[in-house]
């Protein structure tokens, strides 16, 4: 057994793993779904890679400080509330949710490509297990891109990031957003509410300082004004879809390939006509009663026009590219 690599003690009852000190080679291991408390016969393991630990009873994990071969790392479903003596690991995975954990501090897990810090209802653990399964899968796969992820979390009260924080791809679902805190190298950015529940994102200034944005998604907020969007030119997706956006005007500059204005009180759509570039758009549920500004968009493919009060839709009878046209429920 002292050749063992990978072991599976998930779902046992365990309340400690003593004997795991007779492993010195073992490079994966999952002990969930158990009762243990401690960690201190893990810190002895230092050829582990991966790392599960979730569903047990810790409070702390300072025993990993020097398990410096760690890559994939999941401490949720504890009672965990410092992760600071995880900073100096090179992971590229570490899954937090549903633990005691107040702050955190981005600059501090610059090496860490992929951060879960959710806080899902009872309804969605499958949908958590779900996810960190793909996620094991892309850690064997050696294919996470550098993406942080903080979903709602009641206990979380500050995040600081920092300019040098090394990201392609950010997602802040359901939570407090200032985006002057936000790092300006982030290429695509999702600050959107669950589908069920909007977030209380209202105002947006400060993002367009975010210049290298090449997609943005911040649908289902109370959102009303997108003029700080206007200097984003090198956005070629956005979503603003369930929101409170009466003028889309200021996207008159973009030159957007994917546009979702859905679920909003937009009655003029004339910003479009200059986005030639424009491949789908969805203006689902708003109450726009004019589309002749879409005759030119020669590169359309989608487009979606359901439960708005559309007047001349024969203007598109002749449009070459349209492959989805949908026109239902107009009023």
């Amino acid at each position: 057994m002292k050749n063992l690599v990978s072991l599976d003690l998930s779902i046992n009852k365990l309340e400690n793993v003593c004997k795991l000190m007779l492993l010195p080679n073992i490079s994966e291991l999952n002990i969930s779904n158990n009762t243990i408390s401690n960690l201190n016969e893990i810190q002895q393991l230092t050829s582990l890679k991966y790392l599960n630990v979730s569903q047990n009873n810790l409070y702390d994990v300072s025993q990993l400080t020097n398990l410096d071969q760690l890559q994939y790392l999941n401490i949720s479903r504890n009672r965990v509330s410092d992760i600071q003596c995880l900073q100096n690991l090179n992971l590229v995975y570490l899954n937090v949710s549903f633990n005691n954990i107040s702050d955190l501090f981005a600059d501090a897990f610059k090496f860490v490509r992929t951060f879960i810090s959710h806080n899902y209802n009872s309804a969605d653990q499958n949908n958590n297990a779900s996810y960190d399964k793909q996620m094991q899968l892309k850690y064997k796969n050696k294919i996470i891109d550098n993406v942080l992820e903080i979903q709602r979390d009641p206990d979380l009260k500050s995040f600081k990031f920092t300019d040098q924080f090394d990201l392609s791809e950010l997602i802040l679902i359901n939570n407090k957003v200032s985006f002057e805190r936000v790092p300006l190298k982030v290429r695509k950015l999702s600050v959107c509410g669950h589908i069920f529940k909007r977030s209380e994102l209202e105002r947006i200034n400060g993002i367009e300082q975010m210049t290298q944005l090449v997609k943005l998604n911040i649908s289902f907020g109370n959102v009303q004004d997108i003029k700080s969007l206007s200097n984003l030119v090198n956005l070629a997706e956005l979503d603003i879809s369930a929101n409170q956006i009466q003028d889309i005007s200021p996207l008159r500059q973009l030159q957007l390939v994917y546009l979702n204005a859905s679920q909003n009180l937009i009655t003029n759509i004339t910003a479009v006509e200059t986005m030639k570039s424009l491949v789908d758009l969805n203006l689902f549920n708003n109450l726009v009663s004019d589309i002749s500004s879409l005759i030119n968009l020669t590169q359309l493919e989608d487009l979606n026009l359901e439960f708005n009060k559309v007047q001349n839709t024969h203007v598109l009878d002749n449009h070459p590219n349209v492959q989805n046209y949908r026109l239902g429920g107009q009023q």
